[in-house]
């Protein structure tokens, strides 16, 4: 089949594992016929907002790769905002696809491929949402002018030739409803997953990262990963492992810190010789080190890495938020924003007599929930 991807409500960078990525992977591996229409945004190596060039090509996740720059009747600080671009249609009317998804809610050109969805019929249509109270509307022209007035204008405009909206968790359920006034009828969970490893690659990575790291089989390992700033509580979680004087606890963390923590980042490691900092890894690097991890750590905002860290076997920690609920079923453990998260590491090393049990149950929720080929399967 030819399936269209489209990601002009949202990035889509190469070389990465986000869920635009993955989906699209799978639907290239299962042999279809996949293009993906993008904007010219994405982000660098070192995770700055950068621009690419417009034009076509082969994408890292084996899909044709059309990149489609804005139309520029306002100035491009607007258009960035607005969404509107130069050939939409006509690339849809060139590929004439059999399977057609749009990857987030928030954009004008959203209008021209309903429209062109109206008048091909038998091009089956999915979209998805990733918004939320916390990555979207947080400031109070973004509220106001952008999601309350203009996103949700367009999606009153077309909104009763959308399909079942597919959100990523129960809080875009909840943005997309109150934000847009769309019936929660009309929204179903469609969850970020992750790539099942199974239980002998698992064991095999184990070991290879464990040698390379020096880490011995008794050694119990935590990591935390990301774009580190205060909102991830990356400090209080140091901080609160160096308080525990456990000489076989490990703490891996893999990422990068902003500028809002780097100086006290910094010196945190410094002070405690069971952190092992590896800094920033690609995907298949991180799902290599997860394969060694007892418990992942996520006290504070969101990130995918939760997913894969299921995928691979790990216990986890999140933080104590609705979109977490779905995943921590005896596999884990919530964390409030004003739980001591000294007390809670120190009961998760010291009273870890199930841990092998949670690991498991991690993985097996993630074989039933997380797995992108059956997400995949999903939006054909």
């Amino acid at each position: 089949m030819k399936v269209i991807h489209v990601c002009l409500s949202c990035f889509y960078i190469d070389n990465s594992s986000y869920q635009e990525n993955e989906l699209v992977k799978r639907h290239v591996e299962k042999g279809h016929d996949v293009v993906v229409l993008a904007s010219t945004e994405s982000y660098d190596d070192k995770g700055k907002l950068c621009y690419v060039k417009e034009g076509t090509y082969l994408g890292s996740d084996g899909a044709k790769v059309v990149r489609l720059p804005y139309r520029s009747f306002l100035p491009h600080k607007i258009m960035r905002k607005l969404r509107f671009y130069k050939g939409a249609v006509k690339v849809l009317k060139n590929e004439a696809p059999d399977v057609l998804v749009f990857h987030g809610l928030c954009a004008g050109e959203l209008i021209s491929i309903v429209s062109y969805v109206k008048k091909n019929k038998k091009v089956r249509f999915f979209i998805d949402s990733h918004e939320d109270f916390n990555n979207s509307a947080m400031s109070f022209g973004s509220k106001y002018l952008l999601h309350l007035l203009y996103y949700r204008t367009i999606l009153k405009i077309v909104e009763k030739h959308l399909p079942t909206i597919l959100c990523v968790s129960i809080e875009t359920m909840s943005f997309v409803s109150e934000m847009y006034g769309i019936s929660k009828d009309k929204l179903e969970f469609f969850p970020m997953g992750g790539a099942i490893l199974n239980e002998e690659e698992i064991g095999k990575y184990n070991t290879v990262v464990r040698n390379k790291l020096g880490i011995k089989d008794k050694n119990l390992v935590l990591l935390h990963s990301g774009k580190f700033n205060h909102r991830k509580r990356i400090i209080e979680s140091l901080k609160a492992f160096k308080e525990i004087k456990d000489d076989d606890a490990v703490l891996l963390i893999a990422g990068m810190p902003l500028p809002d923590v780097e100086d006290e980042f910094k010196l945190c490691l410094s002070q405690d010789k069971r952190i092992k900092f590896l800094g920033w890894l690609n995907r298949e690097e991180l799902i290599e080190i997860l394969c060694a991890v007892d418990i992942y750590l996520q006290p504070g905002t969101q990130s995918a890495t939760m997913q894969q860290a299921m995928c691979c076997g790990c216990a986890v920690l999140v933080r104590d938020m609705p979109s977490h609920e779905p995943f921590i079923k005896g596999n884990g453990w919530l964390v409030g924003d004003d739980d001591d998260l000294v007390e809670m590491y120190r009961h998760i090393l010291i009273k870890n007599n199930n841990l092998e049990l949670m690991k498991k149950k991690s993985y097996n929720l993630a074989m039933n929930m997380l797995d992108y080929s059956k997400l995949a399967e999903r939006i054909l």
